[in-house]
């Protein structure tokens, strides 16, 4: 049957079925060459495949649609590992500081078992003369074994890390004796800390209960005067309703002793050339006169301290003397008066060096020039030190005795000064 020229030209462009006779445009020769090739292709399990071979798709020119690359954005590698890095000191600075925060705890933790157990094995002492503390728990911070060492009332921990040593060591040594695996330590023999640990630490009197020196217990008395021969400050303490009580320490401090003109303290002490003295005083009026010293007259043999004629200051050493323009007043000044000559920490002169004794003991609150303790001092005195040859022999303190009369203690010799004056001495607490 013969063809039109319509159905030749729908053959060659490859269609067939309805699209056969359906009007369309005709097909170019690379459409034709591209539609045939991806509809012939058949794979050996009967299966159609589509299939372009490299020259044919070299041949092809399609129109191309334009597509934009998105912005990327984030961390680049190096900022991750920098940032992981940071992470990474920070953790473990902060395992370190929470690690030290729980040592620090355990050790107030041993410190505080440590004190509540040394009080009740010296109650338990003290009562039956010997502690057991039984029921008390045998672990402290939770792992360590403590008790009593063995026939003492000492305190012992055992199995101390070396860092919980020196941690309790620092907070306790101020209060105990310690025993460092065997040896009590002390300035010459500091401790040193190793992995584990055993320590004993000795409250009060354990450390002497522990040596075989047991303390001795207090005297029973009856007045003040049946303490005197244990100290100079040593009184009878009676409780309420008591006949009987026991020697404790009885003086009170004071901040000062106060003369009103009559009153004064012979130090005991005669003056030379190597002696030297310091003393904070206050005059209470403006007409105050002598305030130390001995001398056989003005400028004679003399360690002295005085305002002449209420209108300057006067030291005297030896056989000289220096007058100074300081007037007089009511604030509290600090004198040192040796070869050199001290006022508030000032040095106002330098004597020569030269033997010399003075006449008589040195008085306080006044001076006694040749024989006589006059011309007293209106003044308060806050302290007082005597040196001979840089040693020091007096250090008088204001006090009020065990029965409440004022006086200086001299904590050199354990010893109390009293007024030798008229009148009595007020004071300041």
């Amino acid at each position: 049957m013969a063809m039109n020229e319509k159905n030749k030209e729908t053959m060659s462009s490859g269609f067939s079925g309805p699209e056969a006779g359906a009007s369309c445009r005709r097909m170019t020769e690379k459409e034709i060459t591209y539609r045939r090739m991806t509809l012939s292709g058949v794979s050996q399990s009967g299966r159609s495949t589509t299939f372009l071979s490299l020259s044919a798709l070299s041949s092809l020119s399609f129109p191309r649609k334009r597509e934009s690359i998105a912005t990327q954005s984030g961390r680049s590698m190096t900022e991750m590992l920098g940032a992981l890095a940071i992470m990474g000191v920070l953790t473990i600075g902060g395992i370190a500081g929470y690690s030290y925060a729980m040592d620090k705890y355990r050790a107030n933790t041993i410190v505080n078992d440590i004190m509540l157990r040394a009080v009740e094995a010296l109650a338990q002492y003290d009562a039956t003369g010997g502690a057991t503390l039984s029921g008390w728990p045998t672990l402290t911070a939770g792992k360590y074994p403590i008790g009593l060492e063995e026939d003492t009332i000492g305190i012992q921990i055992d199995n101390l890390p070396e860092r919980l040593c020196e941690m309790v060591y620092e907070a306790i040594k101020d209060k105990a004796d310690v025993k460092f695996n065997g040896t009590v330590s002390d300035e010459s023999t500091p401790i040193d800390c190793s992995n584990t640990n055993t320590m004993v630490f000795y409250i009060d009197d354990a450390i002497n209960i522990a040596r075989g020196e047991q303390t001795t217990p207090p005297t029973e008395c009856t007045t003040h005067d049946d303490c005197k021969a244990e100290g100079a400050c040593m009184g009878c303490i009676k409780d309420d309703n008591q006949e009987t009580g026991y020697c404790e320490y009885a003086c009170q401090e004071v901040e000062y002793l106060e003369s009103d003109g009559g009153q004064y303290i012979d130090t005991g002490v005669v003056g030379n050339q190597d002696t030297k003295v310091e003393l904070i005083y206050q005059f209470t009026t403006t007409d105050s006169r002598r305030i130390f010293g001995s001398r056989a007259g003005i400028a004679n043999r003399s360690f002295y301290l005085t305002y002449g004629n209420t209108s300057y200051w006067a030291a005297e050493y030896g056989n000289r003397n220096y007058i100074t323009t300081i007037p007089l007043d009511t604030a509290k000044h600090k004198v040192v008066l040796s070869k050199d000559y001290y006022f508030d920490n000032t040095l106002l002169y330098s004597f020569p060096y030269t033997e010399f004794t003075t006449p008589t003991t040195m008085a306080l609150f006044s001076g006694n020039s040749g024989g006589t303790v006059g011309l007293f001092a209106n003044m308060k005195c806050y302290y007082c030190k005597i040196w001979q040859n840089d040693q020091l022999i007096r250090n008088l303190t204001p006090v009020l005795d065990p029965d409440g009369t004022p006086a200086m203690l001299d904590t050199v010799e354990d010893k109390l000064y009293y007024n030798q004056g008229s009148g009595q001495f007020t004071y300041g607490k």
